[in-house]
């Protein structure tokens, strides 16, 4: 009998690769299925999934609230309390000036710069370049300010820039809510039986993961963007928790609350 390939997509940050290393490897059971892994920056992951070119990914959650036909899976998320991008600047930046800067955010469709529009709607100032980019873009004086995410959230006070805004800190306070950054979906054009096996395969790999924490490291360091471990292991430690393993229905409240804000902000169109 043939198997079902399936192309899956995660991103290169600790996270992703930390989650996913025990299924690339094999030592999850592949059951029914033909695995081919594409790993990529979360915004490109992001429009692969916007133009239907894979068909189970990571994805930012603020990319998920644009699609039509891919359905959420529940494990591999990153939701968590407090745990939002930044922005960050030189130390000079004066964010009551804000509306007249220029900021550089890594994606037009992450939840990055979901978060900025929701909090800073009067930005209009806006580069999208890659995440790794956007701290040399601030010292070279190309953007003013910048939305961090990923491992530079950990790492940026070692190149002088300061914070001046914390997007999960803002998102606690106005909605008591965890964060919601990235999900993983799948094509809703798979049978539910497949989309079930996935989301238990995914689970299992995951799990995998957390009972056997140094699994994963050397894959994890051979893609991380910051290759100092402490800078790893706080973003795995941030990033990988309960919801990650199944968001459960406190997961999908803070998505459907995310949901319900940018529409009323009309940042993504009702579907």
């Amino acid at each position: 009998m043939s198997k079902i390939k399936v192309k899956i997509g995660l991103s290169t940050c600790p996270n992703d690769t930390y989650i996913l290393y025990p299924l690339i490897s094999k030592v999850i059971d592949w059951c029914c299925f033909d695995f081919e892994f594409v790993m990529q920056d979360v915004e490109t992951l992001n429009c692969m999934v916007l133009a239907s070119e894979i068909d189970v990914s990571k994805m930012s959650v603020y990319g998920y609230l644009q699609t039509t036909n891919y359905s959420l899976l529940n494990s591999g998320s990153a939701i968590g309390k407090a745990n939002g991008p930044l922005l960050i600047a030189k130390q000079e930046f004066d964010i009551n000036n804000i509306s007249n800067s220029t900021i550089a955010i890594p994606g037009k469709n992450t939840t990055a710069h979901l978060l900025l529009s929701i909090a800073f709607p009067e930005i209009h100032k806006k580069q999208f370049m890659f995440f790794n980019q956007i701290e040399n873009s601030i010292l070279s004086n190309k953007a003013n300010a910048g939305v961090i995410i990923h491992e530079t959230r950990f790492s940026f006070q070692k190149k002088n820039l300061k914070c001046f805004f914390d997007f999960g800190q803002f998102w606690e306070d106005k909605t008591g809510l965890a964060l919601p950054l990235g999900c993983f979906v799948i094509k809703s054009s798979f049978n539910q039986s497949v989309i079930q096996k996935i989301n238990q395969i995914l689970s299992d790999s995951v799990r995998y993961a957390i009972a056997n924490p140094s699994y994963s490291i050397e894959f994890v360091k051979k893609h991380a963007q910051e290759l100092d471990i402490d800078t790893i292991q706080n973003h795995i430690n941030m990033y990988v928790n309960d919801f990650t393993v199944n968001m459960g229905e406190t997961g999908q409240k803070s998505i459907n609350n995310l949901k319900k804000i940018a529409l009323k902000q009309k940042l993504i169109i009702k579907q």
